[in-house]
């Protein structure tokens, strides 16, 4: 199918809520609902799912696509493992050489979910995002940031960020890449481990984001892809 380039202007919410959902992990999950008619759900790729495999150039290939590892970042399998899920329907990511403060590490997960929009109707979407976070996020103090741009590859890329009020508390950033009626997923939760700081965080977020390829979207080339901003 074919998929058109957006451009977006800026849009970007600050709202003061309270965390009600984190996983078992102490992160903030992925939204897992939207209602009784906004439903997203975190999928595997099926048989594909122990066909994932990492090729001389450090692409992840599985069974919707492909991205690159961030660099000075390690695959750490026991995350899923904690939380009932495969390596294969949830990948986990630590930075090399960092000892946790606490019981988990700063980490970045990656997995697929499956929604009932088109790349077209991205910004249902994302409204359909910004309408769980704030159910989810009923009670304590947090700030909700959001903001929205293309990736390197044209897909339609959302990020949300959800940063604790405690200053000991997990701050956490989801980034959402567009697919049809699917999307991939990346949430960095921040523990503030000694090393692993904010910048290092996102440029390995911008980094698997943009480097990612939908199997059945083909990439949109643009010389001027990068960073648009996102309408209201």
């Amino acid at each position: 199918m074919n998929f058109t380039k957006y451009r977006f202007g800026l849009f970007f919410i600050l709202v003061l809520v309270a965390v009600t959902l984190l996983s078992s992990c102490g992160i903030l999950g992925a939204v897992s609902g939207m209602g009784t008619a906004e439903r997203n759900e975190p999928i595997s790729s099926g048989e594909a799912d122990a066909q994932y495999n990492v090729d001389d150039d450090g692409f992840t290939n599985f069974g919707f696509g492909s991205y690159k590892e961030a660099n000075g970042w390690i695959f750490e399998p026991k995350y899923a493992e904690m939380e009932g899920r495969t390596p294969a329907e949830k990948r986990y990511y630590i930075m090399d050489g960092v000892t946790p403060t606490q019981r988990y590490a700063s980490n970045i997960s990656i997995e697929v979910g499956s929604n009932r929009y088109s790349p077209e109707e991205h910004l249902r979407f994302r409204d359909g995002i910004l309408s769980s976070l704030g159910a989810q996020t009923r009670g304590a103090e947090v700030t909700i940031g959001a903001s929205g741009s293309n990736t390197s590859n044209g897909y339609v890329l959302y990020e949300f960020s959800i940063d604790m009020e405690d200053a000991d508390g997990p701050d956490t950033t989801q980034y959402y890449v567009v697919g049809d009626q699917k999307y991939f997923l990346i949430i960095a939760t921040d523990f503030h481990d000694p090393g692993v700081s904010l910048e290092s965080i996102k440029k390995a977020l911008d980094e698997i984001a943009n480097s990612f390829v939908w199997n059945d979207l083909e990439p949109v080339a643009d010389s001027e892809h990068s960073k648009q901003a996102l309408l209201p």
